[in-house]
C-alpha cells in the first residue's frame, strides 16, 4: 500500500513537470513567434518605406521628365509658328512649272520654269565675266569707278534673279460649271482675258497674261509679273557692257604696256 501511494503521489508530480514544461515550451514558441512577426512587420515596414520613397522619386522624376516634354513640346511649336509665318509655303507643279505658295496666299509667288539650268548657267557667266574684268582692271584704274562698276553689276545681277524668280502672270482660273459662255483656253481650259493680252505657251504648258516672249535664260515666260525686271536687267547688262569698255579702255591707256 505505501508503494501505491507513493506511486500515487510521483503522478500528480510529474504531471505538475509536464504541465511547466509545456507551459515555458509553449511560452518560449509564443515569444519566437512574437519576435518573427515583428521581424517580419519589421521588414515588411522598411520595404514599404522603401518603395515609398522610391515611387516618390521615381514620381517626381516622371513628373518632371513629363513637363520637360511639355516644354519641348510648346517650344518647338512657337517655333514652327513662327517659322510658318514667316517662311510656310505650298509647292505645286503647273504644267511645266513648280509654283510656290508663301503665307497662304492664293497666287504664287515664285514660280520656276523648265529652262532653269540655262538660267544657272547665265549667271555663273555672268559672274565669272565681271570677276575677270575686276581683277584685270582693279590695279590700273581709279578705285572709284571700280565701285561704280560693281554698284552696276550688282544691280544688274539683282534684277535678273527677280525675273527668274517672280510669277510672270500665269493665268490659273477656270471657268465654273455653270458657266458655259466665258471663252476659255482649248489648250489647258482657264479663263481667257479679254481687257488683256494672254497667250498659252507650249514651252511652260499654260496661259500668261501679258506674254511677252518665252525666254531661255530666265526659265520661263516674260509676261505681266516680270516685264518690268525684265527690261531693267536687259538695260544694265547693255550699261555695263559699255562701262567695262571704257574701264578696259582707260587701263589699257594707263598701262599700255
Amino acid at each position: 500500500m505505501k508503494e501505491k501511494d507513493k506511486l500515487k503521489i510521483k503522478i500528480p508530480s510529474n504531471e505538475k513537470q509536464m504541465n511547466q514544461s509545456i507551459s515555458t515550451k509553449s511560452t518560449e514558441i509564443v515569444s519566437t513567434m512574437e519576435l518573427k512577426s515583428n521581424n517580419s512587420n519589421i521588414n515588411t515596414y522598411n520595404n514599404y518605406i522603401t518603395n515609398t520613397e522610391y515611387s516618390s522619386d521615381s514620381f517626381q522624376i516622371e513628373n518632371n521628365g513629363k513637363e520637360e516634354k511639355k516644354k519641348e513640346k510648346s517650344k518647338k511649336k512657337i517655333k514652327k509658328n513662327f517659322f510658318q509665318k514667316i517662311i510656310s509655303y505650298k509647292k505645286l507643279k503647273k504644267g511645266n512649272l513648280t509654283l510656290y505658295y508663301f503665307n497662304h496666299k492664293k497666287i504664287p509667288q515664285i514660280i520656276i520654269g523648265p529652262d532653269y539650268k540655262s538660267f544657272i548657267f547665265g549667271f555663273s557667266f555672268f559672274i565669272i565675266y565681271y570677276i575677270v574684268i575686276f581683277t584685270l582692271t582693279f590695279k590700273h584704274t581709279n578705285f572709284f569707278f571700280e565701285l561704280i562698276g560693281l554698284f552696276f553689276t550688282i544691280i544688274q545681277l539683282l534684277f535678273y534673279i527677280l525675273s527668274f524668280l517672280l510669277n510672270p502672270g500665269i493665268q490659273l482660273k477656270k471657268p465654273k460649271e455653270d458657266d458655259e459662255y466665258i471663252p476659255t483656253c482649248i489648250y489647258c481650259g482657264v479663263i481667257k482675258k479679254l481687257n488683256i493680252k494672254q497667250k498659252h505657251c507650249f514651252s511652260c504648258n499654260i496661259c500668261i497674261l501679258g506674254y511677252d516672249h518665252h525666254c531661255v535664260w530666265i526659265g520661263k515666260c516674260v509676261g505681266k509679273g516680270n516685264k518690268i525686271y525684265f527690261r531693267l536687267f536687259l538695260f544694265f547688262c547693255l550699261f555695263n557692257f559699255f562701262y567695262m569698255i571704257i574701264l578696259i579702255s582707260l587701263t589699257y591707256q594707263m598701262n599700255p604696256n
